[in-house]
């Protein structure tokens, strides 16, 4: 969103009534919520002469300022005197209709291609004729279809003539320039009611400024003698003494998730901070649900903090702006960079804005429709009544949460994060037992949903499934989440002697793991429950056995039809096997070898090859790594260390241990400025072998010896 402007007496008023209504001096709370010992005094008070007290100074005010009730200056709104400050004001060129309000908007650039207003009846300022016809179907303008001006006033800029209704109250109207991306940044009301708070039918708006002026102004007439009243640009607002504008100490400079609190705000709310649209936080990812009426035009919005920090104010790429529903869009920040998203609604829907910052420079948001109007929760004793996993929306009306749980019992419900009523779900009271993989149905309302209560004998993971086929009754059903429940796995063969000495540990997402450490040979095995029972007794298909290494194969089971798979391992060391069992009855079985750094190619770099890339060094198993260098009779310096000379595989000598011996073993450090060359003195020619030893990929041990 475009930056805008703030001026100084909206701080100066919004700064007093916070000193007025709590005391100055030591005992005041600062920003972080600690108490600070040192003595502070809220703007416009300022600390005595000696330093003990707050007080708050009355100064004269300068016309067109004048004191309010408090004795505090701020800006007149009434009859410009006739020569004040040696400016007389000139009359408004357009004269209002019986039953006419004119709506100015002063621009201190005088440009205004493409400006219009957004104008509607809303809460208790429903005066705009044009949204007052019965049966009407709209209470405003669209956003992006703005009402065009009447024309331009030489002295007060760009205006409007709206019709009004007989019984006037207020108005509502928030000037814009769609194309430009550029808005008021509050919603500019005109009193109505009388002729003492609307004696012109006129109402003047000046860039910068949040106040209606119902008598005509000019930015020249703002000017203070003596001082002129700063217009600061955001994120920039006036100091205490307001002569100077400095950087929002509230503004974000950088955007780390969780810190920031997130709203969507776009058409459908008049781009303001609303906490009907506050995102949801956990774990990286901000959610929240927005209801939305089918509209003829595109709505168009961004996600950003109440201040519209420009770290935290996301749109999208030029020429990307349409998200599709279901769809992952990559958003980007930064004035003039981030565009108004927009999105096609054709009918009215729940949407769920889903906004993963797991990595805050690439945040990535994706729009689904929903068939309930909040983020839901499982929330109970299994998380201390928490909001801090929400529940993931897997289409088709469906909602689930996993958990892992002990043994025990417990209570809870599912609800939205604040108990909204019509989405506080729970069960009937005299039936509040749930038993595991029996559906119940759930009912809503505080006294009527009660708490459901559970029994876990089994300590596991648990799967939650609610079905809000029926928002207003939805269905839940929790059950195992492993796919084959209370039931461990394991491998089973000649690497352990076909026994049941190690169960894989079920990782989630129907994944399970172990991993061995084998020699080199030929291995046969199956993978099965402890008993060796028909359904859960895996092996290859017949003609199949065979398995390599990081090739995925899909099981048999039952005994007959499962074969003993067959391993070939030619390089010793650790093996993870890994089994997806997302379709239980055909498993899918991949072995891969573990490596100290992974797919991280590693090498020795230094003076002997020019500190390059040139040879890797070759895993020989059982977390080895080594490399053969022909070395003339002389001194080397060098290192071990990753391509890219990554911080944590950046591996030298500690300080002052420089020197490395041949045949003796040296443990070696990481890290810029910690880990040094390494020297080596080769007396004669020949060839030498590297070898590290990663058993401890964190301080790796190397050994050079003469290869004879």
């Amino acid at each position: 969103m475009s930056m805008y402007m703030k001026k100084l007496l909206t701080t100066l008023l919004f700064a007093f009534s916070a000193a007025v209504l709590s005391s100055c001096g030591g005992d005041q709370v600062g920003l972080s919520g600690t108490a600070d010992s040192v003595l502070v005094c809220k703007a416009p008070e300022t600390i005595t002469e000696d330093g003990t007290a707050c007080e708050l100074v009355i100064v004269p005010c300068n016309y067109p300022e004048v004191a309010n009730e408090q004795g505090l200056c701020v800006m007149d709104i009434g009859a410009w005197p006739d020569g004040a400050n040696g400016i007389t004001m000139p009359e408004p060129e357009y004269i209002p209709k019986d039953g006419e309000v004119v709506l100015y908007y002063q621009l201190t650039s005088g440009e205004y291609t493409g400006w219009g207003l957004h104008a509607f009846n809303e809460g208790t300022c429903t005066s705009w004729s044009m949204f007052d016809a019965p049966g009407g179907e709209t209470t405003g303008t669209s956003w992006g279809i703005p009402i065009d001006p009447v024309g331009v006033d030489p002295n007060f800029g760009v205006y409007w003539v709206l019709d009004t209704t007989v019984n006037k109250n207020c108005g509502n109207w928030i000037p814009y320039n769609f194309d430009a991306g550029v808005q008021v940044q509050f919603t500019a009301i005109a009193p109505l009611a009388d002729e003492i708070v609307n004696p012109t039918n006129r109402f003047f708006l000046l860039e910068g400024l949040d106040i209606v002026f119902p008598h005509p102004r000019t930015f020249e007439s703002l000017v203070v003698p003596g001082g002129s009243t700063l217009i600061c640009e955001e994120p920039q607002i006036l100091n205490e003494a307001g002569d100077a504008c400095i950087d929002d100490p509230t503004a974000l400079e950088t955007f780390v998730p969780g810190e920031a609190t997130l709203y969507l705000k776009g058409s459908f709310n008049d781009w303001t901070t609303n906490e009907e649209y506050v995102f949801e936080y956990s774990e990286g990812v901000y959610t929240m649900v927005a209801s939305l009426p089918a509209s003829a035009d595109d709505y168009s919005f961004k996600i950003a903090d109440d201040l519209w920090s420009e770290p935290t104010s996301f749109g999208a790429t030029a020429t990307e702006e349409l998200v599709v529903v279901g769809e992952g869009k990559t958003l980007v920040v930064g004035e003039d960079v981030g565009q108004n998203i927009t999105m096609t609604v054709a009918a009215d829907a729940n949407y769920q804005f889903i906004f993963d910052a797991t990595d805050p420079e690439l945040p990535v948001l994706t729009v689904i429709e929903v068939p309930l109007n909040r983020v839901m929760y499982v929330k109970g004793t299994l998380n201390e009544w928490s909001n801090t996993q929400a529940m993931v929306y897997e289409g088709d009306n469906i909602y689930t949460s996993t958990f892992v749980l002990e043994a025990a019992d417990y209570e809870f419900k599912v609800a939205d994060a604040n108990w909204t009523d019509d989405t506080n779900f729970g069960a009937a009271a005299g039936d509040e037992a749930l038993e595991l993989d029996t559906t119940k149905s759930l009912v809503f309302g505080e006294g009527v949903a009660q708490n459901i209560t559970l029994t876990i004998t089994d300590a596991g993971n648990y799967k939650f499934t609610l079905d809000a086929t029926d928002p207003a009754a939805p269905i839940l059903t929790v059950n195992n989440a492993a796919p084959y429940g209370a039931t461990e796995m394991y491998v089973k063969g000649s690497m352990n002697e076909w026994s049941n000495l190690q169960a894989m540990e079920y990782l989630g997402d129907n994944i399970y793991s172990s991993t061995y450490t084998l020699d080199v040979t030929s291995y046969e095995f199956k993978v099965a429950d402890a008993d060796w029972t028909e359904a859960t007794n895996f092996g290859a298909a017949t003609g199949e056995e065979a398995l390599e290494l990081a090739t995925a194969k899909t099981l048999v089971f039952g005994e007959g039809i499962a074969q003993n798979m067959t391993l070939d391992i030619t390089v010793p060391g650790d093996y993870t096997f890994t089994l997806d069992a997302t379709d239980p009855a055909a498993p899918i079985i991949t072995v891969t070898q573990v490596l100290p750094y992974g797919d991280t190619v590693m090498y020795v770099k230094g003076t002997m090859n020019e500190w390059s890339n040139a040879q890797e060094m070759v895993y020989e198993g059982n977390n080895v790594y080594s490399s053969e260098y022909e070395l003339d009779a002389a001194s080397y310096e060098f290192k071990v260390a990753d391509a890219d000379w990554s911080e944590t595989t950046n591996f030298g000598a500690t300080t002052g241990d420089e020197a490395l011996e041949l045949d003796i073993a040296k443990s070696l450090v990481f890290g810029e400025g910690v880990a040094q060359n390494i020297t080596l003195d080769i007396a004669a020619a020949g060839t030498y072998k590297f070898s590290l030893d990663a058993s401890d990929s964190a301080a790796p041990v190397l050994t050079v010896v003469l290869v004879p």
